[in-house]
């Protein structure tokens, strides 16, 4: 749970700048929550175990988005309730700005990562269709 607390640390401290600055937690929890659906979903498709999902792809756009919010509230209460935001912020003031070099670097990675997953997910489905 720690490095799920951390990796919610550096979108945290991300979003806390700036206008998003109000909501930076539940932005926090969302992209973390964002990031492990992509997981699933390319373990899905790595798998080829679409054909046990595709009730989430039928109906209008509207049902197709009420059944996409169903799969992800678990996941997404799961961190919710599993990560809070004073731990968050106990987390931020421990580091301290001795930190902060540190803490570009590893958010860098991580936006580079979640672009590789996203790349990765992008090429698996365009290879599974």
């Amino acid at each position: 749970m720690k490095f799920l607390r951390y990796l919610s640390y550096l979108f945290y401290s991300y979003y806390s700048k700036g206008s998003r600055r109000n909501v930076a937690y539940l932005s926090a929890i969302l992209a973390i929550t964002f990031l492990s659906y992509i997981h699933i979903l390319i373990i899905v498709m790595w798998f080829k175990l679409g054909k046990y999902f595709s009730f989430a792809l039928e109906g209008q756009r509207g049902l197709r988005y009420f059944k996409l919010m169903l799969l992800m509230s678990p996941i997404f209460f799961f961190y919710y309730f599993g990560i809070k935001e004073k731990k968050l912020v106990e987390l931020r003031d421990s580091l301290g700005y001795d930190h902060y070099d540190r803490e570009i670097n590893h958010r860098y990675l991580l936006f580079t990562y979640v672009a590789i997953a996203f790349i990765i997910l992008v090429v698996l489905s365009a290879k599974n269709r």
